[in-house]
């Protein structure tokens, strides 16, 4: 939903847009089975993003980083890319106060980028 949301906007800005998925390393002692599963997942969500840009006739940047600290990943990709608005997906956690998780709370603390959250 967030991808929708991003490209909406792209295209009503005509701007380009940059899709990112940051992965965290896995420890060494992880087994083969368990990298191909995961390098699966990846592809598969960067080309069902590819597939929704397509959809909004908009040709979209993918990139991969990996990184053990998320946010600041993000955060880095979004200053390398000039004036950016980082559109998240998030999740509300349960309970009375507002909170869309770690990452999202990482993200906007303290660092100089715009971030919409869109809630799934």
């Amino acid at each position: 939903r967030a991808a929708e949301v991003a490209f909406g906007i792209a295209q009503g800005a005509h701007t380009s847009v940059t899709a990112l998925h940051v992965v965290q390393p896995l420890a060494h002692s992880r087994a083969m089975p368990e990298l191909i599963r995961r390098q699966f997942r990846e592809e598969t969500a960067l080309k069902t993003v590819s597939r929704i840009a397509e959809h909004f006739g908009l040709q979209i940047r993918t990139v991969v980083r990996t990184d053990a600290d998320v946010p600041q990943a993000i955060a880095r990709v979004a200053k390398d890319g000039g004036p950016t608005l980082v559109v998240l997906g998030v999740r509300r956690s349960a309970g009375q106060v507002l909170d869309f998780g770690v990452t999202a709370h990482q993200l906007v603390a303290g660092r100089n980028v715009s971030v919409l959250f869109v809630a799934s």
